[in-house]
């Protein structure tokens, strides 16, 4: 009886064998990347493959059996940021992957691209060119792009997207780009049609947007002229 156990074990076992290395029913054949909406789905399936084509402890990885979802995991929260991640085999050959990026709040230009970012500045996406009618922070002051973050003050980023919100809201000017530099707690706007305006961050928006509306109608035909308007000084305003 013990033997006739042992010949069925080795039978099962030889037959495990043949079956996972000798044939392709346990070969990876599909991907299911569920659908993103910054990340290319092709370059997280390029990811896999590329895993795929590699051995771990001299085992391909190419049978789905082997497949490492920690070492995928780690790839990819490497790659991408991340809200959330799930990895399924599906046998006999099929990996499916879930996943959920950040939302980004702002786009960031530095070092010849733009970085879709969140207000703790994860990097969420880069590209060379921003998709259209997209507001673009220029940092032009010290580089704060560090591996996969921008190194900003969270509260900086908030206010810009308040600042775009109230003059949108009010009419006032039309936001065409904001621009960071080496200048302490101060936000620049460009707008379509006049000059770059100073905004103090440590000052209250909806006090320095009145400040700019009445300006804008004393001004009248004006406005366009002046090369910047600065509102970071209390109730004065400073503008040439």
């Amino acid at each position: 009886m013990f033997r006739l156990i042992l010949l069925i074990i080795i039978i099962l076992l030889v037959a495990f064998v043949w079956l996972v290395f000798f044939t392709d029913i346990f070969t990876i054949k599909r991907i299911d990347v569920s659908e993103t909406k910054y990340i290319p789905t092709t370059t997280v399936e390029q990811l896999i493959w590329k895993q795929a084509e590699t051995s771990q402890f001299l085992i391909p990885q190419d049978k789905l059996l082997f497949f490492s979802k920690q070492k995928l995991t780690k790839t990819l929260n490497n790659n991408f940021q991340l809200k959330n991640l799930q990895i399924t085999k599906k046998f006999p050959n099929t990996i499916q992957v879930n996943l959920t990026e950040k939302e980004f709040t702002v786009i960031w230009n530095e070092a010849g691209q733009f970085h879709y970012i969140n207000n703790e500045g994860d990097i969420i996406l880069s590209l060379d060119q921003p998709e259209e009618n997209q507001i673009v922070i220029y940092n032009q002051g010290d580089a704060l792009l560090k591996g996969k973050r921008i190194k900003i003050n969270p509260e900086t980023i908030k206010f810009i997207n308040d600042l775009n919100d109230r003059v949108n809201t009010k009419q006032v000017v039309k936001a065409q780009e904001f621009v960071v530099d080496n200048d302490l707690n101060t936000i620049k706007m460009k707008e379509e049609r006049g000059p770059l305006i100073f905004f103090s961050v440590n000052n209250d928006i909806d006090k320095q947007v009145t400040k700019l509306e009445a300006l804008i109608k004393e001004l009248g035909d004006t406005y366009d002229q002046e090369n910047y308007i600065d509102l970071r000084f209390g109730e004065r305003i400073f503008y040439q």
